[in-house]
């Protein structure tokens, strides 16, 4: 399959009259229109699905299934089908980009759409990918330019929250998938290997190669993260033109009906909520393109209100505040699949 796309483009638009209007557009500008009832969307109680898919796996595929079937529906699938078979015609794959206004169907897992007896979970398949796409009032920072790739790993394991041992493996995964290329990389290896233990001493070796291609990589970890160190080491990189490209949270994080927020560390190890809005604002002005937030709920927005601010998650903050992408997880997630998730991450990244 080849690594170029056209786009297949559907944006949600907030209800009005019982239903949420579907807009859609293909190549060419060619458009769709349809519309979800609220009485199908209303059924869908992501977490209860989401829980039950952990226990029984086909409940995903119901649960992708019924999302599938609200959002493709008439026009809208079959414009769909002739985007992608005329994407298919000329070796492209399509991107189906989603933009969703309505914040009560922004939590829901679009991204485990499921064409039952056709094309499966779109998302696993490489002709299919899902992106969110969120509206920003800034200026998106232009792409990273040149071979050389910075990722900076922030990890913060705050005081009478639950440890975050499992999670080290996903460091590890980390390191496993840069060390597909064959690049000397930047970094004291022994630092990892002290904190990470004995059980992953190959590490060391992983992070001596990367990225077949790339150049030069930086991969810095700062451990017991608090919003100054990372501020500091945020802000010295940027003054040295050496601003980290990716930042990497691995953490707590939650949301209530106030927004969500990341839990780093306060200075006696005690945890520190820091509110969506101001885990941006350490980002700001520092040249990060991307953030990837493995703390779970990391991507959930508050409740949804009469005066729900649609930037309240932490995703959402960072998207607004101009940075290219993000990832995060919209709900708890298996340390396991974390780390797996990681490692495919990385890999691509290693790949090119």
């Amino acid at each position: 399959m080849s690594e170029r796309y056209q786009a297949f483009e559907i944006l949600i638009l907030r209800r009005m009259d019982g239903v949420y209007p579907l807009r859609a557009k293909g190549s060419g500008d060619t458009t769709y229109g349809g519309a979800m009832t609220a009485g199908v969307v209303d059924s869908l109680d992501a977490d209860h699905w989401l829980e039950q898919a952990l226990r029984e796996p086909a409940t995903m595929c119901e649960l992708g299934g019924r999302l599938f079937g609200a959002l493709f529906k008439q026009e809208i699938l079959e414009g769909f089908r002739s985007e992608l078979a005329a994407a298919r015609a000329l070796g492209l794959g399509l991107r189906l980009v989603l933009t969703v206004e309505p914040p009560e169907l922004a939590l829901l897992p679009w991204e485990l759409l499921y064409d039952e007896g056709a094309e499966g979970f779109l998302a696993r398949s490489a002709a299919t990918p899902i992106v969110r796409h969120l509206s920003t009032r800034r200026s998106v920072r232009p792409p990273i330019q040149g071979n050389a790739l910075r990722v900076l790993i922030a990890l913060a394991e705050p005081k009478r929250l639950p440890p975050l041992g499992a999670n080290y493996q996903e460091v590890h995964s980390i390191a496993q998938a840069l060390s597909r290329g064959q690049i000397e990389v930047d970094v004291a290896p022994t630092l990892l290997l002290d904190r990470i233990g004995r059980g992953v001493r190959g590490v060391g070796a992983a992070l001596r190669a990367l990225f077949v291609g790339r150049g030069r990589v930086r991969v810095k970890l700062v451990e017991h993260a608090t919003r100054s160190k990372l501020k500091n080491t945020l802000r010295e990189a940027e003054r040295a033109g050496q601003s980290y490209h990716i930042v990497h949270f691995i953490g707590h994080g939650a949301s209530n009906e106030s927004g969500g927020y990341l839990i780093l560390e306060a200075k006696d190890g005690t945890p520190d909520p820091v509110p969506a809005e101001q885990v941006a604002e350490l980002l700001d002005g520092t040249g990060v393109n991307m953030v990837f937030l493995n703390a779970c709920a990391s991507a959930r927005e508050g409740e949804a209100g009469p005066d729900f601010y649609p930037f309240r998650g932490v995703a959402q903050a960072c998207i607004n505040l101009g940075i290219r992408a993000a990832l995060a997880m919209q709900v708890d997630i298996v340390d396991r699949v974390a780390g797996e998730y990681a490692y495919e991450f990385y890999s691509s990244l290693a790949d090119g």
